[in-house]
């Protein structure tokens, strides 16, 4: 009798693997707009600069065509909740730190890795990008979610490890007609993003597969490009390129908590985020 249960557990076990490891997201599981939206917010954990709860060391390049210039910079992220800062080590913008705290943003001209001075505020409207001098702007993933587009989901029998997600602007001032969603179904991450205005491309977000990483159990991005386009993803006029860096282990310095980072050890974590 002994000897049958543990077999039908190991049976059972075996079995609840083997469904685990095959389960794959599907059109059917996303077949009405609020069942989308819950997905786009679920895979927005994905990327380390929307994440609400990471801390993790990038390096930073963006290449303006138009103006001809490029810009390299290492930057320390931190972010809790609604708490967010962006510490610039190295790089034209060090030693700057930027710090969202809510709807409040503030500007601090002289940082270390956990101290802040010399802050002023500013209005977020002003520049609404998540880096500012970049093109990556937390309102593009906003839109995917809020009452103003609405989305379907189809699936792509040419390419059957991944789904299409197609975002259409039903009113409200986004300077977007409609978006263009691919998923990779195993993983639940995204892949690629277009942008367009009146059928015309005009910004690609590009996440790549093979640089997601598994972390407790959840996949994040530790290669992230975006362009600003001219109708091609190949034409743009302005990219951003952003990598997690490796130690000298080849580890990711990355973590889904920030107070088990040890590039921040001795944070203070009442004051890391004040700009008094």
């Amino acid at each position: 009798m002994k000897k049958t249960i543990l077999t039908l557990l190991v049976f059972m076990t075996a079995a609840t693997w083997t469904f685990n490891s095959a389960r794959a997201i599907s059109c059917k599981e996303l077949n009405t707009d609020k069942k989308i939206k819950a997905f786009f917010k679920k895979t927005r954990e994905s990327n380390p600069l929307l994440r609400k709860n990471l801390s993790s060391r990038l390096e930073m390049k963006t290449n303006d065509l138009q103006k001809k210039e490029k810009k390299e910079q290492l930057a320390q992220s931190v972010r809790i909740m609604d708490r967010k800062r962006l510490y610039f080590i190295e790089g034209p913008d060090a030693p700057n730190c930027i710090i969202n705290r809510g709807e409040r943003d503030f500007i601090c001209s002289e940082c270390t890795l956990l101290t802040n001075s010399q802050c002023r505020s500013y209005k977020s409207d002003e520049d609404s990008t998540t880096i500012k001098g970049t093109n990556i702007d937390t309102a593009d993933f906003d839109r995917l979610e809020d009452a103003n587009h609405s989305s379907v989901c189809q699936e792509m029998p040419k390419k059957p490890g991944y789904i299409k997600i197609i975002t259409t602007k039903n009113k409200g001032d986004s300077p977007y007609d409609s978006i263009e969603n691919y998923y990779d179904k195993k993983k639940e991450i995204p892949v690629i993003m277009n942008y367009f205005s009146k059928k015309v491309l005009r910004k690609v977000y590009r996440f790549f597969p093979k640089y997601y990483i598994q972390l407790d159990g959840e996949w994040i991005s530790t290669v992230t490009r975006v362009r600003t386009t001219k109708g091609s993803e190949k034409r743009y006029v302005f990219e951003t390129l952003i990598y997690v860096q490796k130690n000298k282990a080849k580890k990711y310095l990355i973590h889904l908590d920030p107070k088990k980072d040890p590039l921040l050890k001795g944070a203070n974590w009442n004051t890391i985020f004040n700009t008094n």
